[in-house]
């Protein structure tokens, strides 16, 4: 369960958009907040440097005191702390040394979260702490109520890393009285090797693997049912990003949750790109973990059947250089582009990690996945 919060702040209007979030969970887990702000001092035990850290530290302790005075007239526990450091390292200890059982911070802001959240504050942060990070996206378009029905998407491929998620998705839904969707991405599956070439998968094992699918998230299902979650379940058909950006359509979600492999921050996660393509395209909050306590270990042969687009399939083989040349195009492109052509983009980039990864772990004559959309 949830009873402290996190909140880094930075004196910009972004960073705050993440209070509404910590508040309402502060409410309904009666949690209480600790506001923070990171401020980097001058060394040394010069004068000048002694006049300006105490400067910084009392404008920000004024700044940080504003917002705790209001949060404890609204009946809510709240706190101020103003820590010596940089931002993420700030944000880190923080954490440790208040026990926080949450972050909740915006994924944009100014000084020390000046960069978007896969970029270097947030980018160090997951890779640096265990405690679960809920990053509020700037144009965050669901609001949460504190007397309304939340929903939580939570996505899974089968693997133990993206199962670490689940406790902390039943935590925040316990917290928030939410429901889970427990969701799902199927596709269509073609083999590259290089004794058999490509070929796709009969009709026949892509019905043997959606009943797979099915059977494996109803047993995930079980035990948070038998917990009083309220679950459903949802597989779709297509890559991960736009198969989960169905899903919390579909079910009205207030929020994702899903699991970082941590060896390179939101770049990487469980499921390939799927949790940096989500951050660029969502407009949801994303609940993060980081299961640092799991291994990655190589699946034998044969891959997960979640990842990849529905739909007629090209084949298409690229050596190294040019799978990361075609990478490099892509970000150049999206740079700056947002809309439908945008989060296609950023799909698309998420498959080629997921093949650049899976080709990594299974080795180059192993089986991979493709499609034209």
């Amino acid at each position: 369960m949830f009873e402290t919060i996190l909140v880094p702040l930075d004196g910009s209007a972004l960073s705050e958009r993440a209070l509404h979030y910590a508040e309402v969970l502060s409410r309904l887990a009666g949690a209480r907040m600790v506001l923070m702000r990171a401020v980097p001092m001058e060394q040394g035990l010069s004068p000048d440097a002694l006049d300006y850290n105490r400067v910084l530290t009392h404008r920000a302790q004024d700044y940080l005191t504003s917002f705790v005075d209001r949060a404890r007239a609204d009946g809510l526990a709240a706190e101020s702390l103003v820590w010596s450091d940089e931002a993420a390292d700030a944000i880190r200890k923080a954490a440790a040394a208040k026990d926080a059982d949450i972050i909740v911070m915006s994924t944009h802001g100014r000084g020390g979260l000046a960069r978007v959240v896969w970029g270097s504050v947030a980018d160090r942060l997951m890779r640096q702490t265990p405690t679960p990070v809920l990053l509020v996206p700037r144009d965050a378009e669901t609001h949460w109520i504190n007397d309304s029905s939340f929903r939580l998407i939570l996505p899974l491929d089968g693997s133990a890393l993206a199962e670490q998620a689940i406790g902390p998705a039943r935590d925040l839904a316990e917290a928030l009285g939410a429901g889970i969707v427990l969701v799902q991405a199927l596709e269509p599956i073609v083999w590259l090797s290089a004794e058999n070439g490509w070929g796709p998968y009969s009709g026949e094992i892509d019905k043997a693997v959606k009943r797979r699918s099915r059977a494996y998230l109803a047993g995930v299902a079980q035990p948070l049912i038998d917990a009083g979650v309220d679950v459903r379940l949802h597989l779709g058909e297509g890559n991960a990003p736009s198969v989960i950006r169905a899903a919390a359509r579909e079910h009205h979600a207030a929020g994702i949750v899903m699991a970082t492999h941590g060896r390179g921050g939101v770049n990487r996660a469980v499921m390939g790109s799927v949790a940096d393509a989500l951050l660029r395209t969502a407009r949801l909050p994303l609940l993060m973990v980081h299961p640092a306590a799991v291994q990655l270990e190589p699946e034998a042969t044969e891959p997960a059947p979640e990842l990849t687009t529905a739909g007629p399939v090209i084949p298409l083989s690229m050596t190294a250089e040019e799978l990361e040349l075609t990478k490099m195009a892509l970000r150049k492109v999206l740079k700056g582009h947002e809309g439908d052509t945008a989060r296609l983009g950023h799909d698309l980039l998420a498959r080629l990690e997921q093949i650049e990864e899976w080709t990594a772990v299974s080795g180059p004559g192993a089986a991979w996945r493709a499609s034209s959309n």
